[in-house]
């Protein structure tokens, strides 16, 4: 079942949808979000949002939750879409139970 992953990723790739291979053991928690932001910006909202203990972004109620220490110089973006239906279909693909946000079936 090895190439699974990668037959699936050839076939979305047909639709403009990229995916990147991450091993599944290095991941710790997922977040998807819509965004023109860049991910520096982004980071600084969500740390501002921490500092102000500010209950709405779902980052600050993950790490109160779970008393997470949230490792800000390690955040990469995983993927990218071109599409409103591609970046849909790229939020399902990639939320799972370890996802801030809540799983999304397919």
């Amino acid at each position: 079942m090895k190439s699974i992953s990668e037959n699936i990723a050839r076939e979305l790739d047909r639709f403009g949808i990229c995916i990147a291979h991450k091993p599944t053991s290095s991941l710790q928690a997922a977040l998807s979000r819509h965004t023109g932001i860049r991910l520096g910006t982004r980071i600084n909202e969500h740390k501002l949002a921490i500092r102000r203990r500010d209950p709405l972004p779902l980052v600050f109620a993950h790490a109160v939750d779970c008393d997470h220490c949230l490792n800000w110089e390690g955040t990469e973006v995983v993927t990218m879409a071109g599409t409103k239906q591609a970046r849909e279909f790229l939020e399902a693909w990639h939320s799972g139970t370890n996802s801030i946000n809540g799983h999304v079936d397919l």
